[in-house]
């Protein structure tokens, strides 16, 4: 999928144009979708490419290497993000990370379902103005895919992610309008028991939110109580740090509870890219003054459910 764009560059130096290059060998519309890296060529159609371009298979291939080898450097700080984003929302990112991003979003062709994905885990270390932009483009390209599970459960996955990223950055009227979308989404997959129980979990959070912050806890508590009957401690442990995080943002955590530092310890647990400890609980507003005041430490909470 990678060799439509290489081949576009090529052309693009030659100062040939579309309809030369690709005049009864692909349409024009099936060249441009080619050149964007969403649909791939026969063996016979590339061979013809080439030879109008004068370039023999072997110089190409060494094209084709080269690129994918500055590629994947120009992805490595991209990736190394990604992967410390699905660990934890919280990462710092660093200026030149966020450049890369920038970079990356702003030069790669969003127009497969794989690329797609790949935005989408980008979106929290972007810009608002950015986001906006991004969303609707990602929204465009699932759209035209919609006849495709997969795009349909991206869809999904799209406006769950951004309803936690709104409603943990406090735009409470962005998340709830993210919550719809997600709701929506969800109606044209197979039902799913946790998808439905978070969404119904952050419709009711959202809604308590003007509430005092005991009845914010009264509200949501049985889903959390419900999930642990079940025996669904992950999902119960998500439902409580997500409410913990919101109502932080929202002034609305005037205090810790043992079970809100246990989440936080069982996470830390299950960290294969580990934060330094000290500097990552820091950003955790009052945790470490109510270890100290409790004279305990944070594996000392691992067993409070």
């Amino acid at each position: 999928m990678f060799i439509g764009p290489i081949i576009k560059s090529i052309r693009i130096a030659e100062d040939v144009t579309l309809g030369q290059l690709y005049r009864n060998i692909l349409s024009n519309r099936q060249a441009i979708r080619f050149e964007n890296g969403e649909n791939d060529i026969k063996a016979e159609g590339l061979f013809a490419i080439l030879h109008r371009l004068d370039m023999s298979f072997t110089e190409f291939i060494d094209r084709y290497e080269l690129a994918l080898d500055n590629n994947q450097e120009k992805q490595r700080p991209v990736n190394q993000v990604i992967d410390r984003l699905d660990a934890w929302m919280d990462t710092d990112i660093t200026p030149p990370e966020q450049l890369a991003i920038e970079q990356y979003i702003r030069d790669q062709p969003i127009v497969t379902l794989q690329q797609v994905e790949k935005v989408i885990s980008l979106l929290p270390a972007l810009q608002d103005q950015q986001t906006d932009t991004v969303i609707s483009h990602i929204v465009r390209v699932l759209l035209d895919h919609q006849d495709h599970q997969r795009a349909r459960a991206l869809l999904a996955s799209l406006w769950g992610d951004m309803t936690f990223h709104w409603l943990l950055n406090g735009d409470r009227a962005r998340a709830e309008k993210a919550v719809e979308q997600w709701r929506s989404a969800t109606a044209n997959l197979p039902h799913s028991f946790s998808t439905t129980v978070h969404i119904h979990f952050i419709e009711t959070l959202l809604d308590s939110l003007q509430l005092p912050p005991a009845m914010i806890y009264k509200q949501t508590d049985p889903f959390i109580t419900s999930l642990r009957t079940l025996g669904d401690d992950d999902l119960a442990d998500a439902f409580v740090d997500n409410r913990r995080h919101t109502l932080t943002t929202f002034h609305k955590h005037p205090e810790w509870y043992p079970v809100e530092v246990g989440v936080i310890a069982r996470f830390m647990m299950t960290l294969e890219l580990k934060p330094d400890m000290a500097d990552y609980l820091q950003q955790i507003p009052g945790l470490i003054d109510f270890l100290h005041d409790q004279k305990k430490s944070l594996n000392d909470y691992l067993d409070n459910y």
